[in-house]
């Protein structure tokens, strides 16, 4: 599927796939993406981004990323959290980040050290954090039922 081309932060939904597409987020992906690989992700919802804070100091590869949440598929129930999105440059630039503050995405991963979904959260390249769109949620409901 290919890429939209409107700009970082839109928040109009106009993009669609993964996020990280084409990013250095997306080059080590430990399992690839499909419903099934979806299924087996402690936690999953559909928010739009109300902050990025600063990226993780003493690693670089994350920024925490807060969300207004629509709707939980797995692992939460609050009306916001917030994840560690991968960083796609490794460096502490916002600029260059596909998404914004107002961006709708669907997102997905595990806690970084392992225990409880939301402990440590860390959203998944490689398909697995996505531009909302009504196919994929359709999917990602599907997956997690």
């Amino acid at each position: 599927m290919a890429e939209s081309t409107s700009a970082p932060g839109s928040p109009s939904g106009a993009r669609r796939g993964d996020v990280f597409a084409g990013t250095s987020a997306s080059q080590s992906c430990v399992e690839a993406y499909s419903a099934q690989s979806l299924a087996r992700r402690s936690f999953a919802f559909d928010g739009s981004v109300t902050g990025i804070g600063a990226t993780d100091a003493a690693t670089g590869m994350f920024l925490p990323v807060t969300f207004k949440v629509h709707r939980w598929f797995r692992g939460g129930s609050a009306e916001s959290v917030t994840v560690g999105l991968p960083n796609p440059t490794g460096g502490v630039s916002l600029e260059v980040a596909p998404f914004g503050i107002g961006s709708r995405l669907m997102v997905s991963g595990e806690p970084r050290f392992g225990g409880p979904p939301l402990t440590d959260p860390v959203a998944w390249a490689c398909g697995f954090t996505r531009w909302h769109d009504a196919v994929d949620a359709e999917v990602w409901q599907q997956s997690f039922n």
